[in-house]
């Protein structure tokens, strides 16, 4: 994934870049897409669980403190 289009991703999705790239290299979401139609679906869905969750677990924390 190019820097770039990490970067707007991280902007649509509402989560800072640099979580965003460790959770790629950690691989909890596919880091690279091969191509077929469901490898990308199947990174799709796992990005945006992953920025959902993170969320959720933000909002747990303000609300918390």
């Amino acid at each position: 994934m190019s820097e770039i289009a990490a970067g707007r991703i991280a902007h649509l999705l509402h989560v800072p870049l640099s979580e965003l790239v460790a959770a790629i290299r950690r691989g909890e979401i596919a880091g690279r897409v091969q191509g077929s139609t469901a490898t990308v679906t199947e990174s799709v869905s796992r990005l945006l669980v992953w920025a959902s969750n993170r969320r959720s677990d933000e909002i747990t924390d303000n609300t918390t403190n």
